[in-house]
């Protein structure tokens, strides 16, 4: 650490993974960092799968291997469901180099965990407070915030302000920058059960459940160490009855799917009840300004189907670290080219794999008979993470590689693809 380093300070929003793993990567770039987050921990967040270039990129922060890892439940993959039948990716199998396994966690005690890690290292993490006004003047961030505890408000100035809030998305709200997602409204509901082990399930696997009758309804399972399981339907936003409950729009859904009815039928709820998340797909105009970036769900969120949003939030902190250490130190940093270019090149190759997940195609791709291991481990890659691998060909003109993919599918088939196919 320099005495330079060690002068300046930054100001990051919210404590979930981005923000814990910008954190300490901007720490032992010698930093004075503070964390600024509104909740008080520990406290329920989905995106509870996490796939493995998201370990990578916690592990290179120095925060995966300190993790007592036995609390966490063990993935080695994700098992896809259509009409009973079952296709699994195992990540060992995959096209990219890098770690071949993730955990499937609770985000209350993950998250928790993560931050302590982080206090521990030398990062001030302030819980309960709410920011409700940030001004930029000179290269200087100015925030307002308010202690929730006790309802003060005061100012601080800082350096240079991370906004890792997540779908709060503090800094596109003030500075309006939200910006219209392409993707169709969608709804989330889910919750959690306990898991009698009545059922046979691989527990080290993800599963995604498609709905029998719509391709464009589908149903996650997650166990969870503990012996507990997180289930979840996801469908647009349209069908969602807001006469009705959760519990009730859950059950309404729960009905088309037999597999899922077979899969929790002897589980018993926790007494977690159920939530939701109406159109919850976002985007921003851009992802950083003057002495500010924007990280993960604060600056765009795709969809829950592929696990790629902690990825994408610690895959931001892992890129936007060091060019932030780097400007503090008075070197140019080109912000376009360096992160949100490189950010978004795998953000790009997610939206596509989701695009035609939605269309049915790339599940018609990956239950084609006749699939090519060499594809099938590209695949995989992308479903661990590694949507910024330049070696797999899938992350290149991807829109292209998987309408090629699916013309082939289809003349395997020999019968019509899906509709929607254009």
């Amino acid at each position: 650490m320099n005495q330079k380093s060690e002068s300046k300070k930054v100001a990051v929003i919210g404590a979930g993974p981005s923000g814990t793993c910008v954190a300490k990567l901007l720490r032992d770039q010698g930093l004075q960092v503070s964390v600024f987050e509104r909740s008080k921990f520990p406290r329920f967040s989905i995106g509870e799968s996490l796939l493995p270039q998201c370990c990578s990129d916690l592990k290179e922060a120095g925060l995966l291997d300190q993790l007592d890892l036995d609390e966490f439940q063990f993935k080695n993959g994700a098992s896809f469901l259509r009409n009973s039948e079952r296709i699994d990716f195992d990540f060992s199998e995959k096209y990219s180099s890098g770690m071949d396994h993730a955990y499937q966690v609770k985000r209350a005690k993950f998250d928790k965990a993560l931050a302590d890690l982080v206090e521990e290292s030398g990062v001030e993490i302030r819980y309960e407070q709410q920011i409700n006004d940030v001004k930029i003047e000179n290269s200087i961030v100015e925030l307002t915030c308010v202690s929730l505890p006790d309802g003060k408000s005061y100012s601080e100035k800082f350096d240079y302000l991370v906004d890792a809030s997540g779908f709060a998305r503090v800094l596109p709200r003030l500075f309006s920058l939200e910006h219209p997602s392409d993707q169709e409204p969608r709804f989330s509901v889910f919750t959690h059960l306990i898991d009698n082990n009545k059922t046979k399930m691989d527990r080290n696997k993800i599963q995604v459940v498609i709905n029998e009758k719509r391709k464009d309804i589908w149903y996650w399972l997650i166990p969870f160490q503990d012996g507990s399981i997180s289930v979840g339907v996801v469908g647009p936003l349209k069908d969602y009855d807001e006469n009705y409950s959760e519990k009730e729009n859950f059950y309404r859904f729960l009905e088309d799917s037999q597999d899922v009815k077979t899969a929790i039928q002897f589980k018993d709820w926790e007494n977690t009840g159920f939530k939701k998340i109406l159109a919850y797909s976002s985007n921003v105009k851009k992802l950083y300004g003057e002495n500010y970036v924007l990280l993960g769900n604060a600056g765009e969120f795709i969809d829950p189907v592929f696990s790629s949003g902690v990825t994408i939030a610690c895959r931001s902190a892992s890129i936007a670290a060091p060019l932030i250490a780097r400007q503090l130190r008075g070197k140019k940093v080109d912000w376009e080219k360096e992160f949100s270019v490189e950010l978004r090149r795998g953000i790009d190759v997610f939206k596509e794999f989701v695009s035609h997940w939605y269309t049915g195609v790339l599940a018609d791709i990956f239950y084609a008979n006749s699939s090519n291991p060499d594809i099938k481990k590209m695949i995989c890659s992308i479903l661990a993470g590694y949507a910024w691998d330049i070696d797999n060909p899938l992350t290149k003109n991807t829109r292209r590689r998987l309408r090629a993919l699916a013309d082939w599918v289809k003349i395997d088939k020999q019968e019509p693809l899906s509709e929607s196919h254009t």
